[in-house]
């Protein structure tokens, strides 16, 4: 019996591999193996501190993201994800080349159950550069709008500067630092604390992994005035040109929102006045100011909410003319000695023509003119020419015609026989009459 049994181990032997190849026949035909592909796995850094230690900071150029695929059987794969696809890159492990090798693995298994056909011998490529530290300001931004009567003042960061570490290229690529308050609602002064956000000159943010802060967070007090909306009243200076006066002020804008202590407001009033000077002007004038110089400089907490400046446009009027007849009926005669008489024979002009403002020339008459003539040094008796003078008051009014030319007739006064004849220029008391008048000769 027992030769029987050791006289045919061949064939056993044989019996027993067509037994394992029906069986894994079988298992594969149940379970057979596959290939699955992940795509988009990130690779974890590890040891960077190898390279920061060195003044050296790595930027990776390629490899940041790797894609693997792994060979198993069927079940086997239909249980794995990406969470079970783990790939490092060694920082300690870089070559000349300044290039990391990548290692897979598949989370609690190795080959040959699950065999890596895509992924190994992979690199993370890197550029190294030198470390870089640089003091930025920190900008503030707003983000809504405070409650209706209420601005925000100026708000200050704590700490103002942060300091930026990280590669040269990176930290010289930074054009600014800036943290957002959100000011929604807000009606009283309060704390807010936030951190600020890297922008790079082509406005990208910067990532907080590519660049470090020095501190963790930003305090910002957000101060709150009241407004007040307060009208401008502009107020003009000097006086033009002869001829010529203020026809038309405009302005803009005719009311500005001031914001500030509720003290300050109340001692700026109702209105800010702005003086423009007009000195000389003939036709137009064109100024511009700054609103916040308008007040007075011990207000300070005021400021303005909107408009910063304000443009002033004065519009200079030509006098009007106004043209009244004259005759010589019109014209008193002064200063004629006695014993003469006078008779106005002709006028140069049938027309006296005078300029001025609407409201002068409206109450000006040719008897608030009150024209004369001044005889007072013609003597002689014949025809005399003498220039039309002016008693009335021209204030305010230009005269056209400067130069009016008066004719005159002067002879001697028939002698009245009752009058006493001792030849002299007295009154019966004895004093010795006289003629007076002043006026302005043109």
């Amino acid at each position: 019996m027992k030769e029987k049994l050791t006289n045919n181990f061949g064939l056993k032997l044989l019996s027993l591999f067509l037994a394992y190849l029906l069986w894994a026949g079988v298992i594969n035909s149940q379970d057979p193996r596959e290939t699955v592909t992940f795509e988009n796995i990130p690779v974890a850094i590890i040891n960077e501190e190898s390279l920061t230690a060195k003044d050296k900071i790595p930027e990776v150029i390629e490899g940041e993201t790797i894609t693997v695929s792994v060979e198993a059987r069927r079940s086997v794969c239909s249980s794995l994800t990406r969470a079970d696809i783990i790939a490092v890159a060694d920082f300690e492990k870089i070559s000349v080349a300044e290039s990391v090798p990548i290692e897979v693995s598949v989370r609690g298994y190795s080959e040959p159950e699950v065999e890596i056909v895509r992924g190994q011998n992979q690199f993370m490529k890197l550029s190294l550069d030198e470390s870089m530290s640089q003091e930025f300001r920190v900008k503030i931004a707003t983000s809504g709008v405070p409650e209706t009567g209420y601005v925000t003042g100026d708000m200050v960061a704590s700490p103002n500067m942060i300091t930026l570490t990280g590669s040269k290229t990176q930290i010289s690529n930074i054009k600014e630092v800036v943290l957002v308050v959100d000011i929604t609602g807000i009606s009283n002064e309060r704390q807010v604390y936030g951190i600020p956000v890297i922008y790079d000159k082509n406005g990208e943010v910067v990532s907080n992994s590519k660049v470090s802060m020095n501190t963790s967070s930003v305090r910002v007090n957000i101060p709150v005035l009241k407004t007040k909306n307060v009208k401008i009243n502009v107020i003009t200076t000097g006086t033009p040109a002869e001829g010529y006066e203020v026809g038309n002020i405009s302005y803009q804008p005719q009311s500005v929102q001031v914001a500030g202590s509720a003290v300050e407001l109340l001692l700026l009033g109702t209105e800010i006045k702005a003086y423009c000077d007009i000195t000389g002007a003939t036709g137009v004038v064109e100024k511009n100011f700054d609103i916040s110089s308008l007040w007075n400089d011990d207000l300070t907490s005021l400021r303005l909410v909107d408009e910063e400046e304000l443009a002033v446009t004065v519009t200079m009027k030509a006098y009007e003319e106004k043209v009244m007849g004259i005759t010589p009926e019109d014209i008193e005669i002064f200063g004629l000695e006695d014993g003469l008489k006078a008779e106005i024979v002709k006028v140069g002009q049938s027309q006296i023509r005078v300029r001025g403002n609407q409201a002068k020339l409206k109450e000006t008459t040719l008897k608030t003119l009150s024209p004369y003539i001044d005889l007072s040094e013609h003597t002689k008796q014949g025809y005399q020419v003498v220039y039309l003078c002016y008693d009335g008051d021209l204030s305010g009014l230009l005269l056209q015609d400067m130069m009016v030319r008066v004719e005159v007739r002067i002879s001697m006064e028939e002698a009245d026989p009752e009058a006493p004849v001792n030849g002299d220029n007295t009154t019966e008391d004895g004093t010795e009459g006289q003629t007076e008048h002043t006026g302005t000769v043109y």
